[in-house]
């Protein structure tokens, strides 16, 4: 370091050090983060895999994140930190950045790959601890293992044999993405599966005192937080608030935003989320031993305006709205990382804010609730597996749901899980549905029934270029 960059370096730690003195540290939260985000004229090939395999496409932007969890999105939060960052990173100048291979974190049940910037992980690491210097109670991402990994996340594949075969399909093609690294930015979302936008860029090596740059405000809701109907693309072909809307607020099934769900509704518990469970989670034994999430609390509650169906691909259980009808099941309270992993298990759905009414009487609960995404529906009316039902039933007994919701219960028809035909995968138009890229449903990593079970299948078509064909067998 010279004696120019030394003083540089003086000056931004004096600066770091008095807004620190002036501000107490805002709650952390997963909808906001600051990342590495590739120049959008390089997204092209990134943006081809994670369409097919990241389930986090529609959320995220191609990033590498640096920071995450962090502040809430609120007040002049996001403003304090950014001149916190500017003046932390003015002592780091700009550097290249390389993709050019692919790697894989091994999970218990999965796999993740990601582009590897391993030319510039030093500097990506020394980058990442003066962020983490100037927040110093955001530390996940450096203590999950004995360092910073610098990563581009791409996809999910199921096993280890999958995910290599993957990497060499698609390393096989891979152009190699290179671009000087000169600033950083501020993200965060409004809702909880709304997607992630730019605030602020913070540049690397600018002059003490420098102002981050503002690009984007959200428009603020009754509830503190919000998004402008003119904010730009998240770089997955969608505008937050454009588009018809249907009746739990998401976009069209005709757009390719997938529904939107607000943050989990905590009653005023940062950690704790009451979810609203009518399916398989009204049965204890399923969800405490099977998916081994025990609730802080449960309690018997009625989604008023809903209904039952059993419409999502395989006659499972959705909730749609109906004027003058209830739907009965239980509240849980759980954790938000359990919650998290209710999200992961309900792949095929959305969450969505709802008020449920609890049988205890202690007034209205602002629960999330899953509803079936468009792409997962098929025609209404066909009866759901006995297995399935019987879980439903057995909660809803176990329970003490209402006895007449119980009774319609047990009148409701059921089939085996091996009679049911082809119309269980097809579209209320009578199309086959989109092969499910995650088709695990319970706790044990026990995949749908084999008649369609899902496999990765790596071609190289004509043009050369490589694509993920799903080989599904007979429906």
């Amino acid at each position: 370091m010279n004696a120019e960059q030394g003083s540089r370096s003086a000056e931004a730690e004096d600066v770091s050090a008095e807004l620190s003195k002036r501000w107490s540290e805002p709650q952390k939260v997963h909808k906001s983060a600051i990342c590495i985000v590739p120049p959008e004229e390089l997204w092209g090939p990134i943006q081809d895999i994670r369409r097919v395999h990241d389930k986090h496409y529609k959320r995220w932007m191609p990033h590498i994140n640096l920071i995450y969890p962090f502040w809430v999105d609120e007040g002049d939060n996001f403003q304090v930190a950014a001149e916190r960052a500017v003046a932390k990173l003015s002592s780091i100048q700009p550097f290249q950045l390389s993709l050019k291979a692919f790697n894989y974190f091994q999970h218990n049940r999965s796999c993740t790959m990601w582009l590897d910037p391993t030319d510039a992980t030093a500097q990506l690491q020394t980058l990442q601890a003066a962020l983490q210097e100037a927040f110093p109670k955001c530390t996940e991402l450096s203590t999950i293992s004995d360092s910073f990994k610098p990563h581009l996340s791409v996809g999910q594949w199921r096993n280890k044999r999958e995910t290599e075969e993957g990497m060499r399909a698609f390393g096989d093609t891979w152009p190699g993405l290179e671009f000087t690294l000169k600033e950083v930015f501020l993200i965060s979302r409004a809702d909880f599966d709304d997607p992630f936008h730019k605030r602020s860029a913070i540049p690397l090596g600018a002059e003490v005192g420098a102002s981050p740059k503002l690009l984007w405000t959200p428009a603020t809701s009754a509830s503190g937080t919000g998004t402008d109907s003119t904010n730009k693309s998240n770089g997955t072909g969608t505008r937050n608030g454009s588009g018809p809307r249907n009746a739990h607020g998401a976009e069209d099934p005709t757009s390719s935003r997938e529904q939107v769900g607000s943050e989990p509704s905590t009653s005023g518990q940062a950690d704790l989320v009451w979810n609203f469970a009518y399916g398989a989670n009204v049965n204890k034994h399923k969800l405490e031993v099977v998916r081994r999430i025990t609730p802080v609390d449960s309690v018997p509650g009625r989604l008023a305006g809903y209904r039952l169906a059993f419409n999502h691909r395989g006659a499972m259980g959705n909730v749609v709205e109906s004027p003058g009808d209830a739907c009965h099941g239980l509240l849980h309270q759980v954790t938000r990382e359990q919650f998290n992993r209710l999200r992961e298990m309900e792949n095929g759905y959305s969450a969505v804010d709802v008020d449920v009414e609890p049988y205890d009487g202690r007034g209205s609960i602002r629960a999330v609730v899953f509803c079936s995404r468009p792409e997962e529906l098929i025609q209404d009316g066909l009866p759901p597996s006995t297995r399935y039902l019987n879980l439903i039933k057995s909660g809803a007994k176990e329970w003490g749901l209402h006895p007449n919701y119980v009774a319609w219960l047990d009148s409701l028809p059921a089939v085996d899980a091996q009679a049911r035909g082809p119309e269980y995968w097809r579209s209320p138009a009578g199309l086959k549905l989109p092969p499910s890229q995650y088709s695990r449903r319970g706790g044990r990593g026990r995949s749908q029934r084999g008649h369609h079970r899902n496999r990765e299948a790596f071609v190289r078509t004509g043009s050369g270029r490589v694509s993920a064909q799903q080989s599904t067998a007979s429906q």
